[in-house]
């Protein structure tokens, strides 16, 4: 997943870019432990956020996007709230997101980096481990 940040306005909303490819079927027979990491300088990065949802992949961004993820699924052609989400590519250009609609903060410039593991609720083995970069621009 790519997600370019292309501005952000006063009112916690900005507008966004991003490409996603769902190799897998993400349902809550899935889980998924999110990193968020901020690049300080050259290869030094540092670890802003952590989560670990036990309860599955749906749970984790139904919970934790909640109307902005459901913002974001509408304009990707996707069902909002639907879970599994079928695997496919998914793209969106000039995207308004609200971030007071989601526990996620306003993402200042910068870069950043998410890791996200996937992994079987049934054995805890690794499905899929993918790392996509966040560029926040002024």
């Amino acid at each position: 997943m790519d997600v370019i940040l292309k501005k952000t306005f006063p009112n916690n909303t900005q507008l966004i870019e991003f490409g996603m490819s769902v190799p897998y079927p993400i349902h809550n027979n899935t889980l998924a432990t999110c990193t968020l990491e901020y690049n300080v300088i050259g290869n030094t990065w540092a670890e802003l956020t952590k989560t670990d949802d036990k309860n599955g992949m749906c749970h984790l961004f139904n919970t934790n996007g909640g109307d902005l993820w459901f913002d974001i699924q509408k304009q990707a052609s996707m069902t909002p709230g639907a879970c599994p989400i079928p695997k496919g590519n998914y793209h969106g250009d000039g995207i308004l997101i609200n971030l007071s609609k989601s526990k996620i903060p306003p993402i200042p410039p910068g870069n950043y980096r998410t890791t996200i593991e996937v992994r079987n609720k049934s054995n805890n083995s690794v499905i899929l481990c993918k790392m996509f970069d966040i560029e926040g621009k002024a």
